[in-house]
């Protein structure tokens, strides 16, 4: 049975179907998750190849059947993301968060039951996440954060290093920059009430997760017949007419 790492866990949220889709199916591979994984790259040393062309043609499916497993951007791809990766480098407040073993991966075990996880920054003194976003205005980054689960993958990160006899200080960080100039970057650090939020949410999903592996059952949203109703201040237009509801 395969380590659960956080990626796939995080899909129990929606519904155990999708954390098993995503566990047994290949994810579609986006440009803006090559970006993000090339802003990685390029902070925190990660490898890659450059293609100087399109993904398309002879010469690019040649070149991609020799270079299998390994990361290639295009030229393209490379000058986009070249000044995002400049400005988090470049960041006064950036620096010391990104400083420690990068990509580092570790593993533990919950109850038996094997767990892995990478983290992009690991410090004896904290845990860093580089985000690339559309937006890292803090509210509104705050509330995306929510959304995307990043409290509970903060905190399962930490519980996981601690798990594996890593003597790391509760603090977590993540650091946020915009794929659109002018590329501002934030820094934001969880609270001590969002790493509490996040590990039980991924507490929650992890109940839930070895309760569908025991019984080999994968349930969507609700097992019955959900009702759909619409709000009690719902306005109701006739003709263009705005009427009482």
């Amino acid at each position: 049975m395969k380590p659960v790492r956080f990626s796939h866990l995080r899909h129990m949220a929606k519904s155990p179907a999708h954390y098993r889709a995503a566990l047994d199916g290949e994810r579609e591979d986006t440009l803006a998750m090559r970006l993000g994984r090339l802003v990685h790259a390029m902070v925190l040393g990660g490898d890659y190849l450059v293609w100087d062309g399109t993904r398309r043609g002879k010469e690019w499916d040649r070149f991609e059947a020799e270079n299998l497993g390994r990361e290639i951007v295009t030229a393209s791809e490379l000058a986009q993301v070249e000044p995002v990766a400049a400005a988090v480098m470049s960041s006064e407040l950036a620096a010391p968060l990104l400083d420690g073993a990068h990509e580092q991966l570790i593993g533990w075990e919950i109850g038996g039951r094997k767990c892995k996880g990478r983290l992009d920054v690991l410090n004896a003194a904290f845990i860093t996440d580089l985000k690339s976003t559309t937006n890292a205005e803090p509210g509104w980054f705050a509330r995306h954060a929510t959304t995307m689960g990043y409290h509970a993958q903060l905190a399962w990160y930490l519980d996981g290093a601690q798990a594996a006899g890593l003597a790391i200080a509760p603090r977590c960080y993540v650091v946020a920059v915009e794929m659109k100039s002018p590329h501002v970057v934030t820094c934001l650090e969880l609270t001590d009430r969002a790493l509490d939020m996040g590990r039980r949410a991924y507490r929650l999903w992890w109940e839930r997760l070895m309760v569908c592996e025991r019984s080999d059952y994968w349930p969507g949203y609700v097992e019955g017949i959900a009702p759909l109703d619409v709000p009690e201040d719902e306005t109701l237009w006739i003709d263009g007419e705005e009427v009482a509801a």
